[in-house]
């Protein structure tokens, strides 16, 4: 497993490269099926998120983040290249970190709902990870 440190930036402060990095892996079609911040990644205007390798600036990840301060519920998405490889925990907590400095206090209800159910199982222990932070 190769270490990576994250961080959370919004959509509109991300670079023109970055945004066009993340329309390109959007668009292959090992994605094709994939929820979440994809769907809505073109459409809403604000609580939209990448994660970045610190290093090197890549987005390895989205999030969407909506809801009052007390019952947010984000949902988050890997680039299928980081799948599998334990950047899932490293991605909910530096998302509730963030989240927590942005005032937020409380989890509302997580959609879990992956394609065909492929990622179900560590969707929900990832979500499970994310509410304790606000415990």
């Amino acid at each position: 497993m190769i270490t990576m440190k994250l961080k959370i930036v919004p959509k509109n402060e991300l670079t023109k490269e970055q945004l066009e990095y993340i329309e390109e892996r959007l668009s292959i079609p090992k994605h094709q099926f994939d929820g979440g911040p994809p769907n809505v990644w073109s459409i809403y205007k604000q609580g939209l998120f990448a994660f970045l390798d610190t290093e090197s600036s890549i987005p390895i990840g989205l999030v969407e983040a909506s809801g009052p301060n007390d019952q947010i519920a984000p949902s988050w998405w890997l680039d299928i290249r980081y799948r599998g490889k334990g950047y899932g925990n490293e991605v909910v907590d530096t998302l509730a970190c963030y989240l927590k400095k942005q005032g937020v206090t409380g989890v509302g209800k997580i959609q879990i709902k992956t394609h065909q159910g492929s990622y179900d199982e560590t969707s929900i222990s990832l979500a499970k990870r994310f509410k304790k932070h606000f415990e």
